[in-house]
């Protein structure tokens, strides 16, 4: 056991400084001083979102670009609350002609994924912007891209989300999870890798993505309207890039609570039995197992405190390095014993989540699935 311990953390060490090196790599600090001449198409789905869309629809309103440049595609997923009546309250009030309201016609599983193929249709410029309705845009996101996108005619361009910290160790818990996914998801870029990336911010090149057919290859998948994408382009061998600038980190909120946490992980794992990408497969087992190997040696730290004491501090310093790459970009501060707190229940989450998504069923916005 002990052996097998050296193996796994090795391993596990090598692959995540590895993954944080390349983020750290990919920075871009430069200006943002590029004349606009990109156009987007902003496709947002929304269900009863009514808590948030005002919060939404003002950082969209603020965003620093030429408005006949960008249009906002605000896809209804059969809302039950105020969402829409709020929505087109907003529009007509501030008269904003390039904001328009279109309907979820069902057309994938995925609620996510029907809602973009809905709008996709109407999208009358050449890039697809993707977020969520509870997320909040930078002003100068479209700028970012525009500056991104002058260097190449990049197909597919990932960048970072990032969750807003709230007091409690399940929201701490969750912004040091996204914050180490962001690292390693778009660290794995730089070496063709393309682990994974977040939905809440990426960019389509509309030609490519309605050429591929990209996101109808996996439209019969609840989850992964980002991964399965992002596969999607890299298997036909597009030109894909990371955008790892401050002004294009998207911000997004915690779950509110445990339940609502758990139901989303068992829905974000549950499209690990479709993963075809060998690196990311190959990379989850690797994760797995090894906080799966902490968890099983814990009660032997009574029997052997030092060695395997040692097996818990090489693994917490490893994910240490990973997160300080993440905090100097994000600029987060926690305090060291939520930290330390959180480093130490992460391996106890992570097993029981993985775990979970080997059966059963979960809930997202009032509808059940099979994991």
């Amino acid at each position: 056991m002990i052996y097998l311990g050296i193996i796994l953390i090795g391993i596990y060490g090598f692959a995540m400084v590895f993954y944080a090196f390349q983020f750290k790599k990919s920075l871009d600090r430069k200006n943002i001083n590029t004349t606009p001449k990109t156009s987007f198409s902003i496709i947002i789905p929304f269900r009863n979102e009514a808590e948030h869309m005002n919060s939404l629809l003002q950082h969209l309103k603020h965003l620093d670009y030429p408005r006949h440049l960008f249009e906002v595609l605000l896809v209804n997923d059969h809302s039950e609350d105020s969402s829409v009546e709020i929505c087109q309250d907003f529009i007509k009030i501030f008269k904003l002609n390039n904001f328009k309201i279109y309907q979820n016609q069902n057309l994938a599983k995925s609620p996510k994924k029907s809602a973009v193929l809905s709008a996709l249709p109407y999208a009358k410029f050449d890039y697809i912007l993707n977020t969520d309705a509870d997320c909040v845009v930078p002003e100068s996101w479209l700028k970012a891209y525009n500056q991104k996108l002058y260097q190449k005619s990049f197909d597919f361009i990932a960048a970072p989300v990032y969750i807003q910290n709230r007091k409690g160790i399940w929201n701490n818990y969750q912004t040091l999870d996204l914050m180490c996914l962001q690292v390693i998801g778009l660290g794995s870029f730089a070496p063709k890798h393309y682990l994974m990336c977040n939905a809440a911010n990426m960019c389509l090149k509309k030609e490519a993505l309605q050429r591929l057919n990209a996101i109808e290859q996996h439209k019969h998948i609840v989850s992964g309207d980002d991964v399965f994408t992002l596969e999607q382009f890299r298997l036909a061998k597009q030109n894909i890039a990371t955008l790892v600038h401050q002004e294009a980190v998207v911000k997004t909120l915690p779950e509110s609570n445990f339940y609502t946490l758990s139901q989303q992980r068992l829905r974000w794992a549950s499209k690990s039995k479709h993963y075809k990408n060998p690196y990311l497969i190959s990379l989850g087992i690797l994760v797995l197992f090894t906080n799966l190997y902490l968890v099983i040696i814990t009660p032997f730290i009574i029997v052997i405190p030092k060695l395997f004491w040692l097996f818990w501090l090489v693994k917490m310093a490893i994910d240490s390095y990973v997160l300080f790459i993440g905090y100097n970009f994000f600029k987060e501060n926690i305090k060291p014993s939520t930290y330390l707190l959180t480093l130490f229940i992460y391996p106890f989450a992570t097993t029981y989540f993985g775990l979970k998504s080997l059966g059963g069923k979960f809930s997202w916005k009032g509808r059940a699935y099979k994991v």
